[in-house]
């Protein structure tokens, strides 16, 4: 994202969805292009809300500081959403999010969603006793939360060619004795600082609720379908069956797995390679986004290896059943020139005979596994030149 790219004010992103975004960037301090990016309106707030409830992980964060938070904070509302992009920052700006009479009440969570690879740490907080700068490193699928007196600013940096996207959310215990505190330190047009009486509406009705017998929480939220697809969470659900029942070994070097599902692996494997290419082309753009960052952080939660393994137990077990055909005719035969016009040989073991002479021919550059299966080849006779030249 070049600097200056994003212009302040009200951006519709979505026409169909109705989604409008308001879009600011602070004049101070200069030498920084951080913009802020949130919801100009209560269908776009509650879009937002829907995509991060759920498999978002909001349920568990924000049960999670309900937990640590004083006795009396009876109720939590996400009552300010906000995305921070960032690319250049030139020098270090210390500062709270809030009032200090919200301590305990209102907190600040940063759900990190694009990191820059290799990144010096993005976050300094100072200490609150000692005043030291510590330096904070964000990761992905890790949210950081802090309070009001929590004195934290951007780390200095310059990223080339990239960008950071961080989700900032304002949530806490909200009532009439301390509404005016709240709105004090609101940044955003929605809700916007003058709009009292919606926060209080909100706190009537919170996202989390402590009631007897347990927690209640009600963030909005889409059902897994809408947020990655009926197709698509179709074959997802097939694979985390055979991964849960694969004893870690990746579904399709499992000799029962279906083609379509096999397909489809090597679908999001090729994907992710598209979305992070360092080529720019129009065609790994349009690839690299069918892998979504939802359907990304999935996979990854089912341990799901983007890479194919090269020499898997699966191929490895199907290569052995071509070199057993192989051995079976230089048996009966004496020699192994397999070629198109040998007696009762099978087409595929004829192109698997043409593929080893294309992969193998060569010593230099082989692999471990691919040393060994010459060796075998070797054995048996088979020969690498069929016609002499």
């Amino acid at each position: 994202m070049p600097c200056g790219a994003i212009q302040p004010g009200v951006l519709d992103c979505d026409e169909e969805d109705n989604n409008n975004w308001f879009i600011e960037k602070r004049s101070t301090p200069v030498d920084c292009d951080m913009h802020w990016i949130s919801p100009s309106d209560e269908g776009t707030y509650d879009s937002l809300l829907s995509h991060i409830g759920g498999d978002g992980g909001m349920d568990d964060l924000i049960t999670a500081v309900a937990g640590v938070s004083p006795p009396h904070v009876k109720s939590l509302v996400i009552y300010q959403t906000t995305f921070a992009v960032v690319s250049f920052c030139g020098s270090i700006s210390l500062h709270i999010d809030y009032h200090g009479e919200l301590h305990g009440e209102v907190w600040t969570a940063i759900l990190p969603l694009v990191l820059v690879e290799d990144s010096a740490p993005e976050l300094v907080i100072k200490h609150v006793h000692t005043a030291e700068l510590q330096q904070l490193k964000l990761n992905l699928n890790t949210a950081v939360v802090f309070g009001p007196r929590t004195i934290h600013a951007t780390n200095t940096l310059k990223y080339h060619d990239a960008y950071r996207v961080c989700l900032l959310l304002s949530f806490g215990f909200i009532h009439k004795e301390n509404i005016s505190f709240v709105l004090d330190d609101i940044t955003t047009n929605y809700p916007s600082k003058t709009d009292r009486a919606l926060l209080l509406k909100w706190a009537r009705k919170p996202h989390w609720k402590c009631l007897k017998g347990g927690d209640s929480v009600h963030i909005p939220r889409l059902d897994n379908d809408a947020i990655y697809g009926v197709s698509w969470m179709k074959m997802f659900n097939q694979l985390a069956s055979y991964t849960n029942n694969s004893n870690h070994v990746e579904a399709d070097e499992v000799e029962e797995c279906p083609y379509q599902l096999r397909r489809w692996i090597s679908q999001q494997r090729f994907y992710f390679l598209m979305k992070y290419s360092t080529s720019k082309s129009d065609a790994t753009i349009k690839y690299g986004k069918i892998l979504t960052s939802a359907r990304e952080a999935k996979l990854k939660s089912i341990g799901f290896c983007f890479t194919g393994k090269k020499g898997s137990s699966l191929h490895e077990s199907k290569w052995m059943k071509k070199f057993k055909l192989a051995e079976a005719f230089y048996n009966k035969n004496g020699h192994c020139l397999i070629t198109p016009s040998s007696p009762d040989v099978p087409k595929e073991l004829v192109r698997w005979v043409r593929k080893q002479r294309e992969d193998l021919k060569c010593d230099k550059g082989l692999s471990e596994s691919e040393t060994k299966r010459k060796k075998l080849l070797d054995s048996i006779g088979f020969k690498w030149k069929i016609y002499k030249i």
